[in-house]
This record gives structure tokens, C-alpha cells and sequence, in this order.
């Protein structure tokens, strides 16, 4: 869990000095002035949401790194500090980039995520490492899989009683019902792999019973939650998948294989479409998070949790069909780069590194819960 820690620190501080064009001038005066004023500042939803959600794995790698010998509040309190310096070192570090604008408030949002991220694992770490131990791996990998999917559904997690803004969330579903087949395609597979992993959050028993409370759950909380909607897309990916589920692959006795395979298949339908070809071939971006740190952080955040489910989900599956750690991130490594070095041809795509090193830093995970924890793959799917 250490290296893994120090990975989010590597990672954390690429993306918060990206794009690294560095002025070393003179700050002045007026300019120290402005960066301590900065705490007043107003920040987008998006922007909060983006630094409070960037620091929540420091705050939980951090807790799991320290060790079960210190006290929970000493770990806690720790951490908080050491966020605090480390959140503000990257602030100052702003202050060299033109690009960049530094800002006192984004370190109390780095605080926030870190407190939360340390809390929840203070509150839950003894829970879920003990329910690893007497069901390996099946248990903490598909909960996080999950509760990454569940992340990107429901953000942010504002409800709303307001009448019109619950009927804006239906009116994709009610008054203005487009069907678009990737989506449908996208949606499918995404429940299916749900159901799957709702098969193996428990070892004693199975929840994939469950997963239609899940989906109208999941879709009734969308309604009141704000920015957030319903679409047929939506509605009718969740039937078929309920009905590939219950009707088929619930039945078969490896079901890993299927899904996995199913699951590559829409990566690559979803990173190619719509199919139309350049003029002009693009260039490769070598740079990693190029086109992923530019633009709305709301959409950015809403994307690297679905990459983490889509992606973690990919090298989980492929575990489960009995490939070792170093196959089954290879596979998906190399389908993702495939996929991107295609988007060079391709129009409405960007092509870059990033995605394939996406694929990386989820099978990273998946393995290093598995590790940590002395977790063998399991039984064989029943």
C-alpha cells in the first residue's frame, strides 16, 4: 500500500504542475499579496468538486500506509498536515507556471478531500480489511469497482425538490426519447459487469439478485440529484442488461470470460465511433493527460471515474479467467493503445498515451488490494 500511496503522490503532483512550462521570476510583493488573497476567491462546482476529489485517495492510501500500530486520530490529524503542506507546496509550485493559476482556496478543497478520504478509511478500514480476510479478494476489488461505478452516476450527490428540476431530469426519457446504439451498448455491458460484481461482493452469498432495486435505485436517485438525468439510453441498456443476466450468463459457470470479453468489445466500439475517417491523419499525444487536464474539471472528474470502473473492471474479469496479474494488464494495455493509435484516423477523438496509462494505474490497484491483503484469486467462477 506504500508504493501505491507514492504512486498517487507521483501522479497528484504531474497533474497539478502540468504543463510544466516553468518561469523562474522574481514574486514580488504584489504577487504574494494576491496569492494569500486568493483564499477569497469563488471557485466553479466543477473546480471543488475536482480538488476535493483529487486528495480523497490521500487521505485513504494514507491511512492504510501508516499502519494499523498508530492510533486512528494520530493518522488522521498526521495526515491532514502533511496534505495541507503537500496541497500548498503545489500551490507555490503554480506560481512559476504561466499557465496555471494558484489559489490558497483549491488547498482547503485538498484538505476537505483528504480529511474525508482519512475518515472514511478510519471509519471503514477494520471493516473491510477484516471482510477481506475471511472472503479474499472477492469482497474489497467489486465493492470499489462499484462504488467507483455508483461515484460517476450519482455525483454530486445534491438532491433537489425542486418540480422543474426533476422534470428536466426526465425529459430525456419522456419527451424527447433518443436512442443512440453506443450508448445502449455502453450501458449494457456497464450493468452486466454491475451484476457480476455483485456475484462476488460477498463470499457466503450472492447479491447479483439484487441488481434490479440497484438499477431503479441508481435511476430514481438520478432524477432528484441536479445535473443529473435519465435517457432511453439509459432505461433500455439497463433492461437488456438485466435480461442477459437473469437469462443467460447467471446460468453458465464461467461467466468471466464472456463479460471480459464483452467488455473489451464496447471499449473498442465506444473509443472508435462514430467510424468516420480524417482527412488528415492527427499526431499521437506522448504527453500523458494532454486533452484530460484542459476543459470542464466536472467533466474530467466524471470520466476518470468511469475509466476507473470500465478499466479496473477489465483487468478484474480478465484475473478471474485465470490470466496472472502481469497477462491481464498486458491485454488491456494493449487494447486501449490499440484503440488509441486508431483515434489518429478517427474524427471526434483524441489520440494519446493517456488511456493505456489509465488501464495501468487501475490494474495497479486491483493488484495492490490484492497483495496488501495476501489475497489469492479465489475459486473458480460457480
Amino acid at each position: 500500500m506504500n508504493k501505491l500511496w507514492i504512486a498517487f503522490l507521483l501522479l497528484a503532483t504531474y497533474v497539478s504542475i502540468y504543463p510544466f512550462d516553468f518561469e523562474f521570476r522574481t514574486v514580488d510583493s504584489g504577487v504574494v499579496r494576491a496569492f494569500l488573497d486568493s483564499w477569497r476567491s469563488l471557485s466553479s462546482r466543477g473546480d471543488v468538486l475536482g480538488n476535493v476529489v483529487l486528495f480523497v485517495p490521500f487521505g485513504v492510501l494514507g491511512m492504510l500506509a501508516a499502519g494499523a500500530e498508530v492510533q486512528k486520530l494520530r493518522r488522521l490529524l498526521f495526515l491532514c498536515v502533511l496534505g495541507t503542506l503537500f496541497a500548498t507546496a503545489l500551490q507555490i509550485a503554480q506560481l512559476y507556471l504561466p499557465s496555471r493559476e494558484a489559489s490558497l482556496q483549491d488547498v482547503f478543497w485538498n484538505l476537505l478531500g483528504t480529511a474525508a478520504g482519512a475518515g472514511v478509511s478510519a471509519v471503514a478500514g477494520r471493516y473491510l480489511l477484516s471482510s477481506a480476510n475471511r472472503a479474499p479478494e472477492a469482497r474489497l476489488v467489486p465493492s470499489a469497482l462499484i462504488a467507483s461505478w455508483l461515484f460517476y452516476r450519482l455525483i454530486p450527490f445534491v438532491p433537489s425538490i425542486d418540480l422543474q428540476s426533476i422534470k428536466d431530469s426526465l425529459k430525456p426519457l419522456l419527451l424527447d426519447p433518443e436512442l443512440n446504439s453506443v450508448s445502449v451498448f455502453r450501458n449494457t455491458v456497464a450493468w452486466i459487469v454491475i451484476a457480476y460484481l455483485l456475484r462476488y461482493c460477498q463470499r457466503e452469498r450472492s447479491l447479483s439478485r439484487y441488481l434490479p432495486v440497484l438499477i431503479l435505485g441508481v435511476f430514481s436517485l438520478e432524477v432528484l440529484i441536479i445535473q443529473n438525468g435519465v435517457s432511453a439510453s439509459n432505461v433500455l441498456g439497463a433492461l437488456l442488461a438485466t435480461l442477459a443476466w437473469f437469462v443467460w450468463l447467471k446460468r453458465i459457470p464461467r461467466p468471466a470470460g464472456p463479460i471480459a470479453a464483452m467488455t473489451l468489445l464496447m471499449l473498442v466500439v465506444t473509443g472508435l465511433a462514430p467510424f468516420e475517417l480524417r482527412e488528415q491523419p492527427t499526431t499521437f499525444a506522448w504527453l500523458p493527460f494532454k486533452g484530460s487536464l484542459s476543459g470542464s474539471m466536472w467533466l474530467n472528474t466524471l470520466s476518470a471515474c468511469e475509466k476507473f470502473f470500465f478499466y479496473g473492471s477489465v483487468v478484474y474479469l480478465l484475473r478471474r479467467t485465470r490470466f496472472n496479474r502481469i497477462l491481464a494488464t498486458a491485454i488491456g494495455f494493449l487494447v486501449v493503445l490499440l484503440i488509441e493509435v486508431a483515434q489518429v484516423f478517427l474524427t471526434g477523438h483524441t489520440s494519446e498515451i493517456t488511456d493505456p496509462l489509465l488501464i495501468v494505474v487501475a490494474a495497479l490497484g486491483v493488484n495492490a488490494l490484492d497483495r496488501d491483503l495476501s489475497e489469492p484469486l479465489g475459486p473458480p467462477d460457480q
